[in-house]
């Protein structure tokens, strides 16, 4: 039985992730989405021999568009972990203190936008490209006016200025109220 509400719950997850990630063309919300990959979560940790290999918690987003061509990225940009109670905010807390000491957190809104890393060796833009699975994204910022080149351009001089200096920055990217397409294909 378990083994059946697994493999349907993996189809659910990868379909809605296909909708959202690939097709630009969610069905359900966030908030569902992130549900339905929870109860898989669920599933998989209390019967561990369940997970397979292919199974969307052992990924991270999704595929690439067609539309960039494929970049690798030198760091996975791993996603980042959704908290939706006290007790998962304080349980996350204690990990990042486990890890690095004590932390100052900024909090904001969350964007659903365009997950970009951007690359600048010596103050001068070198690559951008999206999260796409985590380990491959799509390329993207070639345009010599891109607006990312000079701005990003410019704070990674300001802030890591120096020769042989890179730096690595990520970034969401949210397209204006007015142009909800503004992320396909030549706008980025």
């Amino acid at each position: 039985m378990e083994k059946q509400e697994a493999q349907r719950r993996r189809e659910q997850v990868r379909y809605h992730s296909r909708r959202y990630y690939t097709e630009d063309d969610p069905e359900i919300s966030d908030f569902a989405y992130d549900q339905l990959y929870r109860q898989l979560e669920t599933l998989e940790a209390a019967f561990p021999e369940l997970i397979t290999e292919d199974s969307p918690t052992q990924k991270v987003g999704g595929a690439v568009y067609n539309t960039f061509a494929p970049v690798t990225h030198q760091v996975p940009l791993e996603s980042l972990h959704d908290s939706f109670s006290q007790e998962e905010l304080r349980e996350f807390d204690r990990r990042v203190r486990e890890a690095v000491g004590e932390v100052e957190y900024v909090v904001e809104p969350k964007f659903d936008g365009l997950s970009v890393a951007l690359e600048y060796r010596d103050g001068l833009f070198v690559r951008g490209s999206t999260r796409g699975g985590g380990v491959t994204g799509g390329r993207h910022g070639e345009h010599p006016h891109h607006p990312l080149r000079a701005q990003g351009a410019q704070r990674a001089r300001a802030l890591f200025g120096g020769a042989g200096r890179g730096v690595h920055v990520r970034r969401e990217l949210c397209p204006p109220v007015r142009a909800p397409g503004a992320f396909g294909g030549e706008a980025l």
